[in-house]
């Protein structure tokens, strides 16, 4: 009968303290899990205000360039031009003027691939023109200048009002005759110029080198955080995986919205303008926090926008929580 008490107690003994060490597993794994969806839930909103501020500063770069442009359109020189007589010794004199303020203003704006005037005469023909190249700037002689009348950021640009400004599509600038510079990713910004009749005389127009912008922009971010950037489209301009990038000027789309399906949100007309999501790397396994915000910019009637994301590896916000669990 002894023996029959201490076998039940024996047993009753064994399995409380299976009980007990089930509780302090579960307890521990609980606590393991909560302190994962703490750090990823604070991951995503420190990678959506820094995607905020990103975009901003986009938006914030683009607002200068239209400024300059602003200016050069006032400029006297540019005004007596667009009233006088093309060919004269006088239109001469104020397009070399003209001249210098481009090559002054490309040299202090690191960010500007190019700036010209191109008139309505002559089918669009350039009438000044000044590039950054791998030598530095260069003042394009009248041998070289073209007609641009068939390219639409000219006759959609004439078309925008007095003070107004056009913004082109992003993509890659397949015009530059020269190998430095060439397939580099662009935004086109410009303004009509009127005479003193009202009358559009021509464009005055900034390329705008995008690699040089977003370089300086992403270079305070953090080393395994990755910046990626499409247009309205969802065509990739900018990916960890260049590969992927301006696939629409290569000859094969390659969309956000087919490795991201939630993404489609942003990409759609309506209120939602940010998104907080986990996506895969590619073929890896590693799985990354992601924040997406749609940038408008721009005149509103042009309805242009990006989407602008910032992502960090799980592997990199749970590392804590990993140390965790290993203790």
């Amino acid at each position: 009968m002894t023996m029959m008490r201490l076998g039940v107690g024996f047993k009753l003994g064994i399995w409380l303290a299976l009980f007990g060490i089930l509780s302090t597993a579960l307890t521990g794994y609980y606590a393991y899990s909560q302190s994962r969806e703490l750090l990823i839930s604070a991951a995503e909103d420190k990678l959506l205000t820094a995607t905020e501020v990103l975009g901003q500063r986009f938006v914030d770069t683009l607002i200068p360039i239209t400024e300059d442009l602003g200016m050069i359109v006032s400029l006297p020189a540019m005004r007596a031009l667009t009233d006088g007589v093309a060919g004269t010794d006088a239109a001469i004199r104020n397009q070399a003027k003209l001249q210098e303020v481009f090559a002054s203003m490309l040299k202090s704006r690191i960010d500007y691939a190019q700036i010209r005037l191109i008139g309505t005469a002559d089918f669009g023909r350039e009438l000044i023109r000044v590039d950054r190249t791998g030598a530095g700037i260069e003042l394009v002689g009248n041998d070289d200048l073209q007609e641009k009348a068939h390219f639409p950021y000219f006759f959609e640009a004439v078309k925008v009002g007095a003070g107004e400004f056009y913004f082109s599509r992003i993509n890659l600038n397949r015009e530059r005759r020269w190998q430095v510079g060439a397939d580099m990713p662009t935004l086109r910004i410009a303004t009509p110029v009127r005479g003193t009749d009202g009358k559009v005389f021509g464009i005055v127009i900034v390329n705008v080198d995008l690699d040089r912008l977003f370089n300086r922009i992403r270079s305070n971010l953090p080393r395994n955080i990755d910046l990626v950037l499409t247009n309205d489209q969802g065509d990739y301009l900018i990916h960890p995986d260049q590969r992927k990038t301006f696939g629409f000027d290569r000859g094969r789309r390659i969309l956000i919205q087919d490795d991201i399906g939630a993404i489609k949100v942003l990409l759609k007309p309506g209120p939602v303008m940010h998104l907080l999501t986990r996506t895969s790397n590619g073929a890896s396994d590693e799985v990354n926090a992601s924040a997406f915000i749609r940038m408008p910019f721009g005149s509103a009637e042009q309805h242009h926008f990006v989407l602008l994301g910032l992502q960090i590896p799980l592997d990199v916000v749970l590392h804590d929580s990993q140390l965790l669990g290993v203790t």
